[in-house]
């Protein structure tokens, strides 16, 4: 069959191209004449297209190898002269130096951003610093301090003529800054800025003279104390053709050259990067003549980060680096790897431990089902590499390659991992204890509860790896998490896949493949990957950071790229840099890694329904259906369960199942502890949701016969509810109910004391809203009585992840006292939701014996004249609020009510009645503090 399919492959890419010439041969009156080969040959094409699709990609057979050969292992003795003709040795010392590189989530970077996509804020999120992007305007900037502390450790222009423009006034407050709290700048210069001109044209303000459209032939690394990872003593040819002009500059007192040109033709000393000691103005600088295109400016960037910070923006000065060669018996037969190239593999890593990376070891995956399925070389092959099991690091797969979505139960998934234990037994191979990765990485993410039970009762798993969190693409958002106890480290790309076996294979030759291990792809990505890495080896495709990073077991084979990559790549970095690889078990890097990265331990579920890759990862019996797309925020004792209870008369929606730990509320979002049980658990909540006709189960927001909603009034006022309702519902509705402040806080007092709540009994309505100290459940208290009433704050949350469009403003007074108004309101603004309107006249009523709205009770499918109201727990009524606390509260909430009302207007939302007639004094008020 796989001949066949082969020989289909060449006809689906040929055949097109014959009917083609066919057409051109045969006049088309005698075109029909050939009806039955023109349908033999499009039948065929037809054929091979399915064997495409069937295989994924077409492997032809071997031809003889040519294998790479293996780089020089010692580094090139370059030593150049500095400025005062002495020997520049390659040495970097650190001594009087922060190396606090935990702190740099307590810094923060201001950045100046010209253009919309750039290297510079690349080249920081990949380097997971923080930072502040903002676009230059020349007549305001951002606001500096915050009570008497600088907001921003260091200060980066993509284009550094954006300071020089700067007017007087806002230059000088930002040196005056930079003075007062020893801040540093960095800036760019492009080579286009100006050409060579008096020195106060140029860099105005600064003694300088600059020259542009340089391409020098080589740069030098100058003695300084900024080299830090990039070593010291460097000559490095620079090829021009791949590269814009240069910006260089002519030193001056005060000033230090970096990076230095070294063109015979060109002034002597004229730099790249030069160092401005903050002689001059008092403000310390590091220029750049060009961007980050230039490979030494990526280095040098970081180095001035951690200089001009005094380390506090720094990343550590070793890589921990883990190989994982996936699937090494993973292939079709005559496409395994031969008994040569399992010994070439073996040299190899004898020559890495030897002479690059003490202690390495390739650490190797396996499927114990797929053990003996090739020729009988590759099967002698095999046998090799288990005969020399203990010089390399094994880790499990399934036992046959199957996704996780492809098992039926826990049951046999649990048998098929402890199959492969079985085999490991057998075989005495050394597994690397608690650490495994699945194919494609199926089950990690989205996750799956079903691997993560198999995973403690077969392997006592506490670390695995992948590459999909929270997306496969761009590779620089790839971002770890923590999930029931093990850690999820994130895997990058290195450029190699299970297709490239032959140096044609490679996209670029060669030449492609030398670049991305000279200074190209795969040496940055180690570079800026601080400060573990995994290089993940797989059949299937698959990739990363402490570095996790990916390659294919043919790779190894053939003319064995995965070899040539690795260690030119790493021989570039001990020769260049002065970073330390290093090797360590995955506990100890994932440990290392959420040292390093903590606010990465909380996973925020996406939406698998958004990603492609996502959604060939997702059992196929689950549904984008069961994802609601109408949420109701709350806040609390507002009337959200009334409005969720009229909403669940309405036949287009369905309500969610309640859950009986948090009352008729999911409270997913709000509550750590839910939110950890993860998607599954959350859709669970939906069990009946059917999908009209001809619809798809994974399209999003799905066509189901009734549209999921859910309410949960604790999602309001929570800080991570909107990021996370964001992730997994970005097309929802949301709706808010806002009652005046004081009465939602007096109403909430009151159901404490309902419930017996022991601090709200012992305290006084007034004692509780004007007492911030006392006993910590005191304070507790106070906080959520006021708390979420500061409306404008929430607000502002939600709409930053969220567009006005998709935020509706339910008056809450109104609500109350004429629902069915506000109910056909919501109506015509959502009709996404409410696809068919009903009259709302039809199904609630008044209830005088309540005081409020109730439904009709529904007999039969016939609506009855008696209504059918909430429990005794809602619509409570209390004593009427004391005066004291009245005025206590009018105070506190009137300035915020004042903005919330300007706010409202500003976004076009329709201003709630009872906040339009607030007491005109605070807006009046709170109109002249804004104007003084």
């Amino acid at each position: 069959m796989t001949k066949y399919c082969e020989n289909g492959v060449m006809v689906a890419l040929n055949g097109p191209i014959f009917l083609h010439q066919l057409r051109r041969w045969i006049p088309w009156a005698n075109f029909r004449r050939y009806w039955f080969w023109i349908s033999l040959i499009s039948a065929l094409s037809m054929f091979g297209i399915v064997c495409v699709l069937r295989n994924r990609e077409y492997i032809p057979p071997r031809r003889p190898p040519f294998p790479l050969p293996p780089p020089p292992l010692e580094c090139p003795n370059i030593p150049h002269r500095g400025q005062d003709g002495a020997d520049v040795t390659s040495s970097w010392d650190d001594t009087n130096r922060s190396q606090a590189a935990s702190l740099k989530f307590d810094a923060k970077v201001l950045f100046f951003s010209k253009t919309r996509k750039n290297l510079v804020a690349e080249w920081l999120v990949e380097n997971k610093f923080r930072y502040r992007e903002i676009s230059f305007d020349s007549k305001t900037l951002p606001v500096l301090t915050d009570s008497s502390r600088g907001k921003y450790l260091l200060i980066v222009f993509e284009d550094f003529e954006q300071y020089l423009k700067l007017d007087k006034w806002n230059r000088q407050l930002l040196d005056k800054y930079c003075k007062d709290y020893d801040v540093g700048v960095i800036g760019f210069l492009p080579g286009s800025f100006t050409n060579s001109v008096p020195t106060e044209e140029l860099l105005e303000g600064l003694p300088l003279m600059g020259h542009t459209g340089v391409l020098p032939k080589s740069v030098s690394v100058d003695p300084s104390p900024i080299p830090r990872i990039l070593k010291g003593g460097l000559l490095l040819p620079v090829n021009a053709s791949r590269l814009p002009p240069f910006t260089t500059f002519r030193s001056h007192s005060g000033y230090r050259n970096v990076l230095t040109s070294r063109d015979p033709d060109q002034a002597p000393g004229e730099a790249l990067v030069l160092e401005d000691e903050g002689e001059w103005d008092g403000v310390r600088r590091v220029l750049f003549g060009m961007g980050l295109e230039f490979w030494p400016h990526r280095i040098l960037f970081l180095d001035a980060l951690h200089y001009l910070s005094r380390g506090k923006v720094s990343t550590p000065m070793y890589r921990y680096i883990q190989v994982d060669i996936d699937d090494v018996f993973l292939g079709r037969a005559g496409n395994r790897l031969l008994k040569e190239e399992y010994q070439a593999l073996l040299e190899s890593q004898h020559r890495i431990s030897d002479h690059l990376i003490p202690g390495f070891k390739y650490t190797l995956g396996y499927c114990g089902g797929s053990f003996h399925h090739g020729t009988p070389e590759e099967n002698e092959a095999e046998d090799f590499l288990l005969q020399h099991s203990q010089e390399f690091l094994w880790f499990p797969h399934t036992w046959r390659h199957r996704m996780i979505s492809q098992y039926p139960d826990l049951t046999n998934l649990t048998l098929d991992m402890l199959l492969n234990r079985q085999f490991a037994q057998e075989h005495n191979l050394p597994i690397l204890p608690n650490y495994s990765v699945t194919p494609r990485h199926s089950g990690i993410y989205p996750v799956s509860d079903m691997l993560w039970r198999a995973w403690n009762v077969t392997w006592n798993i506490s670390v695995t790896s992948a590459e999909q969190y929270p997306h496969v693409r761009p590779y620089r958002l790839r971002r770890g998490f923590e999930h029931q106890g093990i850690k999820v480290l994130p895997r990058r790309v290195c450029g190699l896949y299970s297709m490239f076996r032959y140096q044609e294979d490679y996209p670029g030759g060669l030449a492609a493949l030398d670049s991305s291990a000279h200074e190209g792809f795969f040496f940055m990505t180690l570079i800026s990957n601080p400060p573990t890495c995994i290089i993940f080896i797989v059949v299937p495709p698959t990739v990363n950071q402490i570095s996790v990073v990916m390659t294919h077991a043919p790779n190894y084979g053939f003319d064995r790229l995965a070899q040539y990559l690795l260690e030119n790549t790493f021989r570039e970095i001990k020769c260049l840099t002065n970073l330390e690889l290093k090797v360590a078990t995955p506990v100890e890097m994932a440990e290392e890694y959420f040292r390093l990265n903590p606010e990465e331990k909380e996973a925020v579920w996406g939406n698998p329904c958004f990603d492609r890759r996502h959604l060939e990862l997702w059992p196929e019996e689950l549904s984008c259906a069961h994802f609601p797309q109408l949420v109701i925020l709350g806040p609390q004792k507002t009337g959200s369960t009334a409005l969720s209870l009229f909403l669940s008369l309405h036949p287009d929606l369905l309500e969610n199942k309640h859950s009986p730990n948090t009352f008729e509320e999911i409270q997913f979002f709000s509550n750590d502890q839910l939110y950890l049980k993860g998607i599954d658990w959350y859709m669970s909540f939906w069990p009946n949701v059917t999908l009209q006709a001809g619809a798809s189960p994974r399209a999003y927001p799905a066509n189901a016969t009734r549209i999921p909603f859910e309410k949960s009034a604790t999602y309001f006022d929570s800080e991570k509810s909107p990021r996370r309702v964001r992730q997994l519902l970005p097309k929802a509705d949301l709706i808010v109910i806002l009652i005046p402040p004081a009465q939602r806080a007096y109403a909430w007092y009151q159901h404490m004391r309902a419930h017996k709540d022991i601090t709200a009994l012992r305290y006084s309505f007034y004692d509780v809203i004007s007492s911030s100290t006392g006993p910590k459940a005191l304070r507790k208290l106070h906080t959520r009585v006021l708390l979420p009433g500061h409306y404008l704050t929430h607000l502002e949350r939600w709409l930053h992840f969220y567009s006005p469009q998709q935020i509706h403003i339910v008056d809450g007074i109104a609500l109350r006292k004429n629902p069915v108004e506000v109910l056909n309101k919501l109506q015509r603004e959502i009709p996404a939701v409410f696809r068919t309107p009903i009259d709302y006249n039809q199904r609630i009523a008044f209830d005088p014996a309540k005081g409020f709205f109730c439904p009709l009770q529904v007999k039969g499918g016939i609506v009855q004249p008696t209504t059918q109201c909430l429990g005794s727990s809602k619509g409570r009524n209390y004593p009427p609020m004391d005066q004291r606390s009245s005025d206590y509260l009018e105070s506190y909430y009137g300035q915020m009510n004042a903005e919330l009302e300007r706010f409202l207007r500003k976004w076009g939302y329709e201003v709630p009645d009872w906040l339009a007639k607030e007491d005109p004094r605070s807006i009046s008020e709170s109109g002249n503090a804004e104007a003084r």
